[in-house]
């Protein structure tokens, strides 16, 4: 298996940045994210939540000179403080690459130290933040109004009798008098002197209507 490569990149791969050092480690901070809440009844339950951003800490240090592990071709210590720096300052999103499919995240530089020690290298302490890419999905528009609103109390038609018409049944007489269909049964007890079965009524009856 090929060397674990470590990279910083940024400006779509653009600027690289190659670690001259592998870190022994990088722990990966991706807990849970759990929201309490109280439910009446039920007391205190944890609602899952969307994860939150990991972190990805490690500390190592830039050579001043080529030493065992060290990549080829590395730069000076000065030149990778420079450029983690600018990223941090800038707040430039960047791209944290560690081969052999160990992370492949997008986030920022979120704190960056460093101390110059005896021999001229320079060890850092670097933590990393995800940022993923957010899609936001867009909802259809609403549709429109018909205009139509249910019927209410208050502004249901007055009336005590009602004269049938093609079309008419109770159900659609008690819903436009009564404000709800299901009173049909109250239409066809006052009037069972003239309606022998409720799911048939004629055209030109003149039914008594219950108050509302």
């Amino acid at each position: 298996m090929a060397a674990t490569q470590f990279w910083l990149t940024a400006n779509g791969e653009k600027d690289k940045l190659r670690f001259p050092i592998v870190p022994e480690t990088y722990p990966v901070q991706d807990n849970a994210n759990l929201k309490s809440i109280k439910i009446i009844g039920l007391g205190e339950v944890s609602i899952p939540q969307p994860p939150p951003a990991r972190t990805v800490s490690w500390k190592c240090f830039f050579p001043a000179r080529h030493v065992p592990g060290a990549v080829r071709g590395m730069r000076s210590p000065q030149a990778y403080i420079k450029q983690i720096d600018s990223w941090k300052d800038k707040g430039t999103k960047v791209h944290l690459i560690v081969t052999n499919g160990s992370l492949d995240l997008y986030g920022y530089v979120d704190s960056f130290v460093w101390e110059k020690k005896d021999g001229g290298h320079v060890h850092y302490n670097l933590r990393f933040r995800e940022s993923p890419n957010v899609t936001v999905r867009r909802i259809g528009a609403a549709k429109a109004s018909t205009g139509k609103t249910p019927a209410r109390a208050g502004n249901l038609p007055s009336a005590s009798a009602y004269t049938v018409k093609k079309g008419d049944c109770l159900w659609t007489i008690a819903q436009r008098f009564l404000g709800s269909g299901a009173r049909w049964k109250e239409i066809y007890q006052l009037n069972t002197g003239q309606i022998k079965k409720a799911s048939l009524i004629y055209p030109g009856q003149v039914l008594r209507l219950p108050a509302r």
